[in-house]
């Protein structure tokens, strides 16, 4: 474990990191350190990954996982933005573009390669992102090695890993603290296409994507003409089922 206190601030405060090679969550253990905004733990493999709505997320080595503590905030608002982050710190350290898939999904050519979770914790938010970075594709369990993918696969460097923390660290609190909607509706891959909307597992409805609004509600048109407005639940793409 480490302590890296960088130039970077958040609120006028030094940015702490702590670095792990193994941890069983990142999350976990800022709830464990009761840690104020402004910390960050980051490690390499994950134990017990948690993904949304209690899902196991795979986090096998090779990959960053790495959670920020910041002060409360909406829970779509901040999923939106560590997901700007995470575009711009790819983008930075490996000049990739990647897309967003609503809300919660980086892909890249149609595969997840890194997903957020953002938790409410007392009076502050915890957000935990992991990146599939250098992981090898036979690290992946037979039922996503389809649609998972790593962002320079297993020939890229320890150093790759290192870069992109860093990048990551940056941005992400840089993007939290601006305005980041029209950056997060530009990369979003999910308008224009046919979804079905699930809540709880179970499809609700079936419609075409048209856009999100200001506070990050996908706008969905069903057959009959109405439109909703999503802040929970899943959408999947029909011409993928």
């Amino acid at each position: 474990m480490r302590q890296w206190l960088s130039q970077i601030s958040y609120c006028d405060d030094p940015v702490r990191v702590f670095s792990y090679e193994s941890i069983d969550s990142t999350n976990m253990e800022l709830k464990r350190m009761g840690a104020p905004a402004g910390t960050v733990v980051c490690a390499r493999y994950q134990s017990a990954g948690r993904g949304r709505l209690g899902r196991t997320f795979l986090s096998p080595d090779g990959g960053l996982y790495i959670s920020f503590a910041i002060r409360m905030d909406g829970t779509m608002t901040a999923t939106a933005k560590a997901a700007v982050a995470v575009a711009e710190a790819v983008k930075d350290t490996f000049d990739i573009d990647l897309k967003i898939k609503w809300l919660n999904d980086m892909l890249l050519g149609g595969r997840k390669v890194a997903g957020i979770l953002a938790e409410g914790f007392y009076d502050r938010m915890i957000i935990g992102i992991g990146t599939n970075v250098i992981t090898p594709q036979s690290s992946f369990s037979e039922d996503i090695r389809d649609t998972a993918a790593s962002l320079i696969g297993a020939n890229g460097s320890e150093a790759a890993i290192e870069a992109y923390r860093d990048n990551l660290i940056r941005c992400f609190f840089s993007a939290i603290e601006k305005d980041c909607l029209e950056s997060y509706r530009s990369r979003l891959s999910t308008i224009g296409e046919t979804v079905n909307v699930l809540q709880a597992g179970r499809t609700i409805c079936m419609g075409l994507v048209t856009g999100i609004t200001d506070s990050y509600h996908l706008m969905v048109r069903k057959s009959d003409g109405s439109v909703i407005e999503l802040s929970t639940g899943e959408v999947s793409i029909r011409n993928q089922q």
